[in-house]
């Protein structure tokens, strides 16, 4: 993920297809070992760093074949691990991998039919080298381990952005929002809701000003403003500036992977901004204040409503305070319901909350998405989480104020929303981060906010432009002209843009075309006369079925080239990431190499199908 070349294979390791034991507990793959491949050769990092030597750590799931072409390599998220599926021991009490519910026979990765690997990202500390690991003087890295750097030095990746993108452009060239897929030609002409349709208008006009750049800017306003208005609400519940600014690192860093170039993002801000407009008005009924503020939640919730589907998080929380805050209940009521209706005010109407639902419940939702999954208390990101939640209990106890049932309702229902799926963690840290600073005892308040460290208002100053001005000079098209070894603005892996212009140029190439999922995203943007086979909208369109399929010809199973002919494929356009494919590929008399880089290949069918 992070290497900007492969390290040499001397030696490399061999994924042995021994460790699966025996099956049980309702279908899973049963008992499952950690094992880990050394390599003594270096790994250039993008930062410009790099490893001296490495290990990874890594798991693995079914039976390899002879010709080693049914591999499956899946990958995790920053702060979780290989445990994709199984356990470790025989407790019964054990939880399993992460993604057992997909991983297993007869399940979505079939291990019956597939050879299925995860490893440890390097940094994971879950196995793989990280900073606990000894450096080559014997201690550990520490914090001399190369860092991940701050989010607008990460590259841009494709996952649901560039679709994004197509739509904003789409929506703003015909003046409506699409009802039906025109996207991919597996599912063209099925009804379709994008309930994120603003967010994607915004972010081509982003992308259409100043391309990249001016999007990761975006991004970075987004992030920023939604830390700056929790700073403000930890302010004004009596926290002081400094414990609030240490506060808002921690649950930055905490909850730092959900921040991808997303519709997400445009939700955060809101919810920052919800939840300082609801606890104004719960604390105006002590203060004998007017609570205007609570009328700001209209707009608001129309403009969250057509950014993303999250708009009902907004909803729980108007609910919990409507039931037990102490503010004007009668004036909560009717901007609640003015709230409501102003929801309804989209391109689609009621079928948004339709569509929204019917999401948040569809049966096969955590096998198509690890989101939903409940998170592990593995990684240091899911380890400050977890330690978060469990000390804020004690912490209450002595705390310099007593938390209103209001606030401790705001707290365990999020808590429970987020020990139920990943994708809710974050929403949970802007609450926890902002309890802290109530309840943080006098004692502490003082050390770091008292008059012996007074503040020097021009240092403040010049520390503030120096932070403001430290993001804008990396963003990608202006480090550039500073920094020779900077990293790409795009995923080089992930972003086949020079295989896509080439394809722009051959319109008598024949279609339908079927492509690698990843690059289906940017695909949808960069080559739009073409639909794609499949892409990265799995929640928004396709089936578990025809991920299914899609899998079953990505691993070359026999008859993979049946399954094409029977769904009329006449071009090919791979990744090297793919190469049981690629190989059968090559050795088959029905396919003629037209293209190929460091990225991708594309090819065509000899004799083109009717």
């Amino acid at each position: 993920m992070f290497q900007t070349q492969p390290p040499t294979p001397t030696p490399a390791p061999r994924w042995e297809p021994h460790v699966i034991r025996r099956r049980g507990r309702s279908g899973s793959v049963g008992i499952v070992e950690r094992q880990y491949a050394h390599f003594d050769t270096p790994l250039p990092l993008r930062s410009g760093a790099v490893l001296p030597r490495f290990t990874l750590a890594y798991e693995t799931y079914g039976t390899l074949n002879a010709d080693r072409s049914n591999v499956i390599l899946i990958c995790h998220a920053l702060s979780g691990d290989a445990h994709v599926a199984g356990y470790h021991t025989d407790d019964p009490g054990e939880r399993p991998g992460w993604w057992d519910d997909a991983v297993g026979p007869g399940k979505l990765f079939d291990t019956d039919r597939y050879f299925v690997i995860c490893s440890n990202v390097i940094g994971g500390c879950q196995g793989s080298t990280g900073p606990s690991s000894p450096a080559p003087d014997g201690k550990p890295y520490g914090s001399r381990f190369p860092l991940l750097t701050i989010a607008v030095l990460l590259p841009l990746q494709p996952h649901d952005y560039w679709w994004y993108l197509r739509l904003g452009k789409d929506v703003l060239e015909s003046g409506a929002v699409p009802a039906a897929d025109t996207y991919s030609w597996i599912q063209a002409g099925q009804p379709i809701v994008y309930q994120s349709w603003l967010s994607a208008a915004i972010f081509w006009l982003a992308y259409k000003t100043g391309g990249i750049p001016l999007t990761m800017a975006l991004a970075a306003a987004l992030i920023g403003s939604t830390y700056a208005l929790l700073w403000l609400t930890m302010r004004e519940g009596g926290a002081g500036a400094r414990l609030s600014a240490l506060l808002i690192f921690l649950a930055g860093l905490s909850g730092s992977s959900n921040w991808s170039v997303r519709p997400q993002l445009f939700g955060y801000p809101l919810f920052a901004a919800a939840l300082w407009i609801l606890l104004k008005w719960h604390n105006a009924a002590n203060c004998n204040k007017r609570g205007w503020e609570i009328w700001l939640l209209v707009p608001l919730a129309w403009a969250w409503a057509n950014l993303h589907g999250s708009f009902v998080l907004f909803f729980i929380l108007v609910g919990i305070a409507f039931i037990f805050g102490a503010g004007d209940r009668k004036k909560l009521f009717w901007a609640a319901l003015a709230s409501l209706a102003a929801t309804l005010l989209n391109p689609r109407g009621f079928v948004l909350w339709e569509s929204v639902i019917g999401t948040f419940t569809a049966p096969g939702i955590r096998d198509l998405s690890p989101e939903w999954l409940p998170p592990l208390n593995q990684g240091w990101q899911m380890n400050l989480f977890f330690a978060w939640l469990i000390l804020l209990a004690p912490l209450a106890a002595f705390a310099r104020r007593r938390l209103s049932a209001f606030e401790w309702i705001l707290f365990l229902a999020f808590s429970w929303l987020a020990l139920t799926g990943i994708r809710y963690v974050i929403w949970d840290l802007f609450i926890v981060s902002i309890l802290t600073a109530f309840l943080m005892p006098e004692a502490i308040l003082k050390r770091f906010d008292g008059a012996a460290g007074a503040a020097i208002p021009s240092l403040n100053y010049a520390l503030g432009f120096l932070f403001l001005l430290a993001p804008l000079a990396l963003l990608p098209g202006l480090r550039e002209s500073w920094w020779k070894e900077s990293p790409p603005a795009l995923d080089p892996v992930t972003t086949p843009a020079a295989a896509a212009d080439w394809l722009n140029q051959h319109p008598e190439l024949p279609s339908p075309m079927w492509n690698d999922v990843v690059f289906g995203s940017y695909l949808i943007h960069a080559v739009p006369s073409r639909p794609v086979s499949m892409d990265t909208r799995i929640q928004v369109v396709y089936t578990a079925e025809q991920a299914r399929d899609y899998l079953f010809v990505q691993a070359a199973q026999d008859g993979w080239e049946e399954k094409l002919e029977d769904q009329g494929v006449n071009l090919l356009f791979l990744a090297r990431t793919q190469p049981a494919l690629v190989e059968a590929v090559k050795h088959s008399s029905a396919w003629r190499e037209q293209y190929q880089d460091e990225v991708a290949l594309i090819y065509s069918r000899r004799e083109p199908l009717p």
